[in-house]
């Protein structure tokens, strides 16, 4: 034992020595914000070292995104990582974020603090992007909506198109002669409603992000009483129909005929779920079904990758603005801890559980990964401490095999299995649809 001291110090040297970066600044002190929606930073951080390094991970709250370079950093090269805050609520904030190198068992840690006096929610604002310097960078989405006839596909000329901020109209769109009208704004979840001579009116809503394009509302004239039906294209989400702006209504789950839902989502977050037929089509399908979910319905998202925790705790869907930007902060990085996601998911369904409700469980992976028996009793039989609820399993990529392995999970958790595939217009509506099946009143 006394042998071995000596040795530990000398390898704890060595350790202190090898840590070869540096990183300015350490903390970034925004001080008081009057209005915001997001803060921007930059840190520099430079190899001192001979060796080259890499970047390997970064760890903050749900609330922090990034850029993280990819390649190596050569010994006396610098770099810089881009990091954006997206502030939860006003007030005082203070972040600190973990950076894992090559060089070092360690962590370097880095922070944010400051105090937000509003959070900037008007819509006609601008956005952040990686760019350049700390502060504002200004990143505008642009946007085209199409207005046209529910029955003939003819475009609509002169549709008013109201859109809303908070409960009141924030200012008015007119479609051309072509039936569109194009605009920029920043990414959200937005509602309008939308009339036009001879039609009847919808209050619609749409989640609006750097990957929308166009999106296609149709109307339905005075004389016809079909059902309305709504699409996107070009990679937009799907825009919902709500019946009214009663906190309770939603044309797609009226409070009269489904009852109420305890969700819980189990998402993986891990390296290969970054591919763009991946967590990009899950936050597509995630952003419609929150648009239609109601004050009544319960949502907990749990993610897992090397790690798994409860990054939104399960509480009634009162803040959807708040639940969509954590939905689209999402970053796929890390290996694969799904045995610790089941767990969490299994408490956390259990300690909410509603009586009479739907109680669903969505498994959303690429399937890379193995579980055990005991892992699979958790959800055994479609039960969790012998409480029945649904699970649904949602797969996405190609890998054949991981497929077949998600089918058997969701067989033996009496479940149901789906792929989500790109540019399939209905994977969109994927998760409503399902909510919308099993929550149906008998």
């Amino acid at each position: 034992m006394s042998r071995m001291y000596p040795l530990f110090i000398l390898l704890m040297i060595c350790m202190t020595a090898n840590a070869q970066v540096l990183i300015k600044p350490n903390q970034y002190d925004f001080g008081t914000v009057d209005i915001a929606g997001q803060l921007f930073a930059t840190y520099a951080y430079k190899n001192n070292g001979s060796q080259p390094i890499y970047l390997l991970k970064i760890e903050g709250s749900p609330f922090i995104s990034y850029r993280k370079p990819g390649k190596a950093l050569l010994g006396g090269q610098s770099d810089t990582l881009k990091i954006i805050y997206t502030p939860p609520k006003e007030g005082r904030f203070d972040e600190s974020i973990k950076l894992y190198f090559s060089d070092s068992y360690e962590p370097r840690i880095v922070s944010l603090k400051g105090t937000i006096k509003k959070i900037d929610n008007d819509p006609t604002l601008n956005c952040y992007s990686f760019n350049d310097e700390a502060g504002i960078n200004i990143i505008m989405c642009d946007l085209k909506i199409n207005v046209i006839d529910s029955f003939t596909q003819a475009p609509i000329a002169q549709a008013i198109i109201q859109q809303y901020y908070g409960n009141r109209i924030a200012f008015d769109l007119h479609t051309n002669q072509q039936g569109y009208v194009s605009y920029s704004l920043k990414p959200g979840l937005y509602q309008y409603q939308i009339h036009a001579v001879g039609y009847q009116s919808r209050i619609v809503q749409y989640y609006v992000n750097r990957q929308t394009r166009t999106i296609t509302c149709k109307l339905i004239p005075m004389s016809k009483n079909e059902d309305i039906t709504t699409t996107t294209s070009q990679n937009s989400i799907t825009d919902t129909a709500i019946a009214n702006r009663s906190s309770l209504s939603s044309t797609e789950l009226p409070i009269e005929q489904y009852a109420f839902n305890n969700i819980v989502f189990l998402i993986d977050v891990s390296s290969s779920m970054s591919l763009s037929d991946r967590l990009p089509l899950l936050k597509q399908s995630m952003q419609t079904l929150i648009a239609e979910l109601r004050p009544v319905d319960r949502v907990s998202v749990i993610t897992y990758a090397s790690n798994a925790k409860v990054i939104y705790p399960s509480k009634p869907v009162t803040q959807k603005d708040e639940l969509s930007a954590l939905i689209e902060s999402l970053v796929a990085g890390g290996s694969t801890s799904a045995d610790k996601g089941l767990q969490l998911a299994h408490d956390v369904v259990t300690d909410h559980y509603i009586a009479d409700g739907n109680n669903q469980l969505i498994i959303a992976t690429d399937g890379s990964f193995s579980l055990t028996e005991k892992d699979l009793n958790l959800f055994r039989d479609g039960t969790a401490n012998n409480k029945p609820l649904t699970v649904l399993v949602i797969g996405f990529g190609k890998n054949k095999d991981a497929q077949k392995g998600l089918r058997e999970m969701a067989r033996k958790f009496q479940g149901s299995y789906t792929l989500i595939r790109k540019d399939e217009e209905e994977s969109n509506r994927a998760l409503l649809d399902e909510i919308k099946k099993n929550s149906r009143k008998k």
